[in-house]
């Protein structure tokens, strides 16, 4: 017979420590789960599993123009650009902490995945403890017109007046569709590598 209560005893005392364990497992991911993950030496947010990933940016034919690829240094993510020529359109984003600028900037919400199709998605992704994923954004830019235009730019131009030579390597282009508007190369000289 006391064997018998000594068991009974043991599988209350389980049964209370498996329900503390659970409501403290509760408590720290559900609970206060935002505290933790911002915390200042919580290095986690480090980890390029646990970084933000930031939406891709492509022109109208799918051609990649922003990505995010995992950082050399272990920490996240950087921001890396294929077309130079659109960095004054795209602009360049660094990290949450900096301000971003061009399209980086005016899509932000979209591109950090606040708003927009991922969400949802990211609002079980923080439940689950899973980074945060951004959407894409398709520009009406084709990139196959904005190189013709940068290599159009640099050519040099003979002078009208076969006297007065001027400088071909500054000023702005648009190339614009006239049906429906949509910008389709822009190109700004001098610029700047993002």
């Amino acid at each position: 017979m006391n064997i018998k209560s000594n068991i009974r005893k043991l599988t209350y005392v389980f049964i209370v420590l498996f329900v503390l364990l659970s409501g403290g497992l509760v408590y720290w991911q559900v609970g206060v789960s935002a505290q933790v993950t911002s915390n200042i030496h919580n290095s986690r947010h480090c980890l390029p599993d646990s970084a933000p990933m930031r939406g891709r940016i492509f022109d109208r034919n799918g051609v990649l123009l922003a990505e995010s690829v995992p950082s050399t240094t272990g920490c996240g993510y950087i921001r890396k650009y294929s077309e130079p020529s659109l960095a004054g359109l795209i602009g360049y984003y660094v990290d949450p902490t900096l301000p971003a600028t061009g399209l980086e900037a005016q899509y932000n919400t979209y591109l950090s995945g606040q708003v927009g199709v991922t969400a949802l998605d990211n609002q079980l992704n923080q439940l689950l403890h899973r980074p945060p994923v951004g959407d894409d954004i398709y520009l009406t830019i084709d990139v196959r017109i904005q190189r013709a235009v940068v290599a159009d730019f640099a050519k040099d131009v003979a002078p009208t007046d076969n006297v007065n030579v001027f400088q071909t390597n500054r000023g702005a282009a648009i190339v614009e569709d006239p049906h429906t508007g949509e910008i389709l190369a822009m190109y700004s000289s001098p610029g700047y590598d993002p």
